[in-house]
């Protein structure tokens, strides 16, 4: 059977993000003051649990006891910039590594929610389970991935060596959401 064009009215390609990633993980005994001088170099306040915390140019996302993932929009290297200031500021306390070469990030646009992402996430996106400020370690369509939302869209890291299978499979979510759209008369 011959695969339709997709329909008109929205993105059906995955969009793909340039960031830098930085994960910092620190032992129960300097949490207070890795979190402490976390916020001094970033101005954000560490979330507490898997929450998301921040603004347009730099988040942090709650991913573990004592681990956070730093975002900062755009590709830097780990010796220049923000990553540079966060590594300086925790040296001792934390180690703090760059993930930007290890993960690919993908937004899925909030127009295409929740049809999209129900087909590729293992979470509940219901608002009441899933906040604005959520942020979960999860599966998208069987990879691990960190997920968090970001006031456009949902944003899927996932790893680098899985990135051309996430971007198909986050491609067919979109499609599939215009299409089932498209039938229904949905915007």
């Amino acid at each position: 059977m011959a695969e339709r064009p997709p329909p008109s009215g929205g993105a059906t390609e995955p969009d793909r993000l340039a960031v830098t990633l930085l994960m910092v993980s620190c032992p129960r005994s300097t949490a207070a003051e890795t979190r402490a001088a976390l916020r001094q170099a970033t101005g954000v306040e560490p979330p507490e649990g898997p929450r998301r915390a921040g603004h347009d140019a730099m988040v942090i996302l709650g991913v573990g006891p004592d681990r956070w993932l730093v975002v900062v929009p755009g590709e830097r290297a780990f010796d220049d910039g923000p990553a540079a200031r966060i590594a300086a500021a925790l040296h001792g306390l934390a180690l703090v590594t760059d993930q930007s070469d290890a993960r690919a990030v993908f937004r899925v646009p909030s127009f295409a929610l929740p049809g999209a992402a129900e087909r590729l996430l293992a979470i509940d996106l219901d608002p009441r389970a899933f906040p604005d400020d959520g942020a979960a370690v999860t599966e998208a369509a069987g990879m691990s991935a960190i997920v968090w939302r970001d006031g456009v869209g949902l944003l899927l890291a996932v790893p680098r060596s899985m990135e051309a299978d996430a971007a198909h499979h986050v491609g067919l979510a979109l499609r599939a959401e215009a299409a089932a759209r498209a039938q229904t008369g949905r915007p």
